[in-house]
């Protein structure tokens, strides 16, 4: 895969957009804050509307694996028992999910 082509799926910030753009939001607010151009009353308010969009990216993203897990778990790949078990991170793939659980499940 040559440069551009990484750069069109995303690059290294594939999924990631949400939490950069997040991050954004606090720093702007606390540099505001800091220089005296909004007060904190202003301030506040978009620090944790930022928070809220990363919780709300990860839940997104807990879900997505869950569901993607049920799939494999009807496919037959893992175990119903097992799937229900199996815990993830926002950044774990669903194919090293499986093979946790299959292993979890092989024990």
């Amino acid at each position: 895969m040559n440069f551009f082509d990484k750069i069109m799926q995303g690059g290294f910030l594939t999924g990631q957009k949400t939490y950069v753009a997040a991050a954004v939001a606090i720093l702007t607010a606390v540099a505001s804050y800091l220089t005296g151009e909004i007060s904190l009353n202003g301030a506040f308010p978009a620090v944790v509307a930022a928070i809220i969009a990363i919780t709300t990216k990860a839940g997104q993203a807990r879900i997505e694996n869950l569901q993607k897990l049920q799939i494999a778990a009807d496919a037959g790949k893992v175990t119903q028992a097992a799937a229900v078990k199996a815990t993830f991170t926002p950044d774990t793939s669903v194919a090293a999910t499986v093979a946790a659980v299959e292993t979890k499940a092989n024990k």
